[in-house]
């Protein structure tokens, strides 16, 4: 099957959507919010309640994707429309902050104004004993490191 991106980008009603399998992968374990988010359609996504906890052939559910393309305002979206699925893991045991760019300063913006749970999500280990933790101490500056975890008040005994 062809996936056309620029039509899947163009998609901002429900008409549009219909062409669509809505809840069953379109390609290679893609659904359609795989595309929509993979072409920053944030419309396209408000349309309809997608089944975003699905991984792809990739290993990556909604918020993977949208973490790992550093598209923060859908990232932002998922957190708020699709809460029940914020702490979910892929095969490797990686939530979305494994995948985020510390260096990035939509990540702080993100950390700072979402009300989660981040303490679990950042000291989740993947099965290469790698946590968003560790990846925020090795690739943020100073001034970002401080602020995260000033905000979110870790209890290190549980920090490998």
């Amino acid at each position: 099957m062809k996936i056309d991106l620029i039509e899947i980008s163009k998609i901002n009603s429900k008409k549009k959507l219909k062409k669509y399998s809505l809840n069953k992968p379109i390609f290679l374990e893609n659904y359609l919010f795989h595309y929509l988010i993979l072409a920053n359609n944030l419309r396209g996504l408000k349309l309809y309640k997608f089944p975003i906890y699905k991984i792809n052939s990739n290993d990556e559910n909604g918020f993977h994707l949208a973490a790992k393309n550093k598209n923060y305002k859908i990232l932002s979206y998922l957190i708020d429309e699709y809460p029940d699925y914020i702490y979910n893991l892929n095969f490797n045991n990686e939530n979305f902050m494994h995948l985020c760019d510390p260096e990035d300063d939509q990540y702080l913006n993100l950390i700072l104004k979402k009300n989660i749970d981040w303490k679990n999500i950042m000291l989740q280990y993947s099965k290469d004993s790698i946590c968003p933790l560790d990846i925020l101490f090795s690739n943020a500056n100073n001034s970002k490191i401080v602020k995260i975890i000033t905000k979110i008040k870790f209890d290190y005994n549980n920090y490998l």
